[in-house]
C-alpha cells in the first residue's frame, strides 16, 4: 500500500495478472459484506517514478483516471493490463471500449476483469448504487417479473426513472 487519499487507497503491485488477481479478491471480499460501500479499481501497466514512499507519473494519473470512471463493483484495467492477463485461470473478460479519461491525451482502451466462478452475494445488489442490501431490510421492487432490491428510496426512484442506465 502506497497511501491513502479520503476514500481511496493507491497499491503499487509488481506485475498484470497480481494486481488483477488482487483487486477481484478485494472486490469479492468487499463487495459482498452487506451494508457496505462497493469498492471501484482502476489499473493500469507502466513506468512510474518512485519519489521515497510515493509514485508518480502518467502511469498513476492513468490509474485514478480508469478507477474514477469504473462503477461500484467494477475492477476495470488498460489494454496493457489485459494483454498481460488475459489467460489468467479463473477471470473472464468483457472488453468496454475506448474512453476519453479526463486529463489524458488519447482515449484508453479499457477490459473489465470478472471472476468466472463467482458465487451470489448473500443479499442483493442495489443496481443504483452497487451496494449489497439485505432483502429482509431493502426497498423492493418489481420489474419484468424479477424482485429487485434497494438501498434506499431514492435508488429505487432512481431505477424507476431510468431502468435501462441501471441493467433494467
Amino acid at each position: 500500500m502506497v497511501k491513502t487519499m479520503g476514500d481511496a487507497v493507491m497499491l503499487c503491485v509488481e506485475d498484470a495478472p497480481s494486481a488483477v488477481v488482487l483487486g477481484l479478491r478485494l472486490c469479492t471480499r468487499v463487495c459482498s459484506r452487506d451494508g457496505w460501500p462497493q469498492l471501484s479499481l482502476g489499473i493500469a501497466h507502466g513506468p512510474a517514478v518512485n519519489r521515497g514512499a510515493d509514485y508518480f507519473g502518467s502511469t498513476v494519473n492513468r490509474a485514478a483516471r480508469i478507477c474514477a470512471f469504473a462503477r461500484a463493483g467494477e475492477v476495470l484495467a488498460d489494454h496493457e493490463v489485459f494483454q498481460r492477463s488475459a489467460t489468467l485461470v479463473g477471470v473472464g473478460w468483457i472488453e468496454v471500449g475506448e474512453v476519453a479519461l479526463r486529463n489524458i491525451a488519447s482515449p484508453v482502451r479499457l477490459h473489465r476483469a470478472l471472476p468466472v466462478a463467482r458465487q451470489p452475494a448473500v443479499g442483493m445488489l442495489d443496481p443504483v448504487c452497487r451496494m449489497t442490501v439485505d432483502p429482509r431490510q431493502s426497498v423492493l421492487l418489481e420489474h419484468d417479473g424479477n424482485s429487485i432490491g434497494f438501498c434506499s428510496g431514492e435508488c429505487a426512484g432512481k431505477y424507476v426513472v431510468e431502468p435501462q442506465r441501471y441493467g433494467g
